[in-house]
């Protein structure tokens, strides 16, 4: 499927040397929206399940609030961390790749409004 010019999700593993879009196009939304500081506003966890010779590998992709608004949540007893993504595949590459596309998506979706 296409958003644009990003391959939002591919699901045969064959095609994951071309699914580094979805992680670059992350990080160019969040560029857009936080400037050089995408670091401070990104975080991955990853799991392994399976045996070495037939792993599953999941990523999750949080989005982390700014400094103003983890004072807000904070106050309020929120959680800073917002999961926008997660995805499964047979090695990082192709799982942390799934996870970046849905987190687009979902970040595309919910920023709509702010984005040129």
């Amino acid at each position: 499927m296409l958003l644009g010019n990003h391959i939002v999700f591919v699901t045969t593993d064959c095609f994951a040397f071309a699914m580094v879009e979805n992680r670059l196009g992350l990080n160019n939304l969040l560029q857009q929206r936080y400037g050089t500081s995408v670091a401070t506003h990104l975080r991955w966890e990853s799991v392994k399940n399976g045996t070495d010779h037939n792993p599953t590998w999941t990523f999750i992709v949080y989005s982390t609030c700014s400094f103003f608004d983890l004072v807000f949540l904070t106050f309020f007893g929120l959680v800073d961390d917002i999961e926008y993504g997660r995805g499964s595949g047979s090695d990082k590459g192709s799982a942390k790749e799934r996870a970046a596309g849905v987190a687009l998506m979902q970040l595309q979706r919910q920023w709509a409004h702010l984005l040129p």
